[in-house]
């Protein structure tokens, strides 16, 4: 695999043997940071903000700690569960790493997880969503948490009326969303539907729809793409479908595209929970941060991209701080962050529910000409 080292640099991704060396200053802990990324692949083009975000964060806490040294080194892994599996394996068993840090892609976190929590070794991942990670069992950490969305979803649609089509893509992450809607959903689901990824022609969904119009309240998306969702709009703008069920079409999913916002304009609602989204509605931290950061920084993906990485950076790193090293303790570290205690972070507070984080506050908009708006 190839390497890359940044000396004095950033926690990105595995943090790998602590050391000690002895300076004019006095002893210095160093902590080695070793992460695997995707510098090629499919999703290489998140790479840049990656580093940036990682070195900036790495260096602050480098400067204002004299006796506490990150560094790091960096491997590619392509977005590949082989290449990230082999890599596990080689920083668990011959870089001897205390805690692993992973990034994106849900199928890779899971070939990880299976052999960091077997080898008992603690794993966060900020930005893998997929259901079955939470049944990894009790090593493997993260706070992106859809699953907790479908079910504010439920909550939200369910306050007033209870006649649905739920409409789900058909890969098994969004099933699993769909899953966890439908266990939480106790009213009446007119229509259950699900559709390709490549589906390009959804007149036959949108003609059903349409004909069980006087039975549905509410037509529920649960999408995975922004692709397929810009299809389907297109499709139910074609038969009528968008402005017989105006302000009743609800998706779990943020959308992030331009493209997909152009299509839905006011006709949708949707809801994110607190780990997602335009938090700067809710939280000035948040504008806080990416004001100061955009004044050094460009940013190539999304604000609430970065923000994700910033805040699983800033808790590594604060579990460093408070003299945490070996897996172990980061494990209690995390587990200390209960609804009892809760973390005060960049995308507001949350807490973990067993390894799943869970938002105390989530926000739900609509969107107007385009526009996120907040609602409530």
């Amino acid at each position: 695999m190839k390497k890359i080292l940044i000396t004095i640099a950033s926690l990105v991704g595995l943090i790998a043997l602590s050391a000690c060396s002895n300076t004019q200053n006095g002893w210095i802990k160093t902590v080695k940071i070793w992460v695997i990324a995707p510098i090629s692949g499919p999703a290489a083009n998140l790479w840049q903000d990656f580093l940036d975000v990682f070195i900036q964060s790495v260096d602050e806490f480098n400067s204002a700690n004299k006796s506490l040294k990150v560094d790091l080194v960096i491997e590619d892994w392509k977005c590949s569960w082989k290449d990230g599996a082999s890599a596990i394996q080689k920083l668990i068993n011959v870089d001897k790493v205390n805690m692993i840090l992973w990034w994106l892609c849900s199928s890779e976190t899971m070939s990880a997880g299976k052999i960091a929590q077997q080898m008992k070794m603690t794993l966060l991942t900020a930005w893998s969503s997929a259901p079955d990670i939470s049944n990894i069992w009790d090593y493997i950490f993260r706070f992106r948490n859809d699953t907790s969305s479908a079910i504010k979803l439920w909550w939200y649609v369910s306050k007033t009326l209870n006649n649905i089509a739920l409409i789900t893509e058909d890969t098994d992450y969004a099933q699993a969303l769909s899953s966890k809607f439908k266990e939480s959903y106790k009213w009446n689901i007119v229509i259950d539907e699900k559709y390709a990824t490549d589906e390009k022609d959804f007149d036959i969904l949108s003609k059903k729809i349409m004909n069980k119009k006087s039975e549905l309240d509410w037509v529920v998306f649960i999408p995975q793409s922004d692709t397929s969702t810009i299809s389907a709009i297109k499709s139910f703008d074609k038969n009528w479908a968008l402005a017989y069920f105006s302000g009743k079409i609800v998706t779990a999913m943020a959308f992030s595209m331009d493209s997909v916002l152009k299509w839905v304009w006011d006709l949708t609602n949707w809801l994110i929970e607190s780990n997602l989204g335009w938090m700067d509605i809710m939280w000035s931290k948040w504008n806080d941060f990416m004001t100061t950061y955009k004044q050094t920084h460009t940013v190539r993906t999304f604000d609430w991209f970065v923000l994700l990485w910033k805040e699983g950076i800033d808790l590594i790193l604060d579990a460093i701080k408070a003299w945490n090293y070996d897996s172990e303790s980061f494990k209690t570290y995390f587990q200390s962050i209960d609804k009892s205690h809760p973390r005060d972070g960049y995308r507001g507070e949350y807490y973990f529910d067993g390894t799943d984080a869970i938002g105390l506050k989530f926000v739900i908009q609509k969107i107007v000409n385009g526009k996120p708006v907040f609602m409530e």
